[in-house]
């Protein structure tokens, strides 16, 4: 991965990442407390497919973000203004 620092809203979507996998886990594990005999089967089963799809899913949004700030970036390079040719003395 190249060394690129992250825009506001990729930022903003990590701290939201981070908030949603720890309300998963939380909401895991007192679902699973709930089931003594099969605990960390149903823990399992129950955190495991939220965890791959709540990563990926913000992985996605957090890199078409990136590309959009890319393409902002791009094309206000495209517009910029050249510079004026120098005046010739005689």
């Amino acid at each position: 991965m190249m060394d690129e620092r992250l825009t506001r809203g990729q930022k903003l979507c990590v701290v939201l990442m981070d908030i949603a996998l720890l309300a998963e886990l939380t909401f895991c594990i007192w679902k699973s407390s709930q089931h003594q005999m099969d605990m960390v089967e149903t823990f399992l089963m129950m955190y495991v497919p939220a965890l791959l799809v709540t990563v990926v899913g913000f992985r996605l949004i957090i890199r078409r973000l990136g590309r959009r700030a890319g393409q902002d970036a791009s094309g206000a390079r495209s517009r910029t203004v050249q510079p004026l040719p120098r005046e010739v003395s005689l």
